[in-house]
């Protein structure tokens, strides 16, 4: 780095190579040394890389219309769940469920299961209410709780590890 006579500040850039892990802020440093025909003040800077990847944007999804394959009893609700892979980069995904009424009755609160390969890191429109090796036990938000017959809610998931269609059995 050459600085001109009279000049005391230089910029440097650094490219930063984003990722889409939840992690705690980065710090390094840029150090000069061995000046020539100059002395140095400060001779080390410390820059801050803040992490940005904690909050995923939810995505807008289309409710399922494929029929259930089985008839619902009278006055009973049934729920179906369809889960799509919005975007998987081989060690974590994001997904979006969508939960729908088949049935004939309304559905408050309702709770769900699901025994899956991957670790949840990040969870909207739902609670983690439990968690074991492999299964989690999912539930209603406050405002969501409620499905009408033939209604839809959604929710989405961001995950370590890489997603298919196998990933996802939903226990209902």
């Amino acid at each position: 780095m050459t600085f001109a006579p009279g000049e005391t500040t230089k910029t440097v850039p650094v490219v930063v190579r984003g990722d889409a892990a939840a992690e705690p802020n980065e710090t390094f440093q840029f150090a000069l040394s061995a000046p020539h025909n100059a002395d140095l003040a400060h001779g080390t800077a410390t820059a801050t890389i803040v992490n940005d990847d904690a909050v995923v944007t939810p995505p807008v999804i289309t409710p399922p219309t494929t029929p259930p394959t089985t008839s619902p009893a009278t006055g009973s609700a049934q729920l179906v769940a369809k889960t799509t892979v919005v975007d998987d980069w081989g060690t974590g995904a994001v997904t979006s469920t969508a939960l729908k009424n088949a049935g004939s009755a309304a559905l408050d609160d309702w709770t769900i299961k699901l025994k899956t390969p991957l670790e949840i890191t990040n969870i909207w429109n739902a609670e983690i209410v439990s968690h074991t090796t492999g299964e989690y036990v999912i539930h209603s938000a406050s405002w969501n709780h409620h499905i009408d017959p033939g209604q839809a809610i959604s929710f989405g998931f961001q995950a370590t590890g890489h997603a298919t269609a196998a990933s996802f059995d939903w226990v209902i």
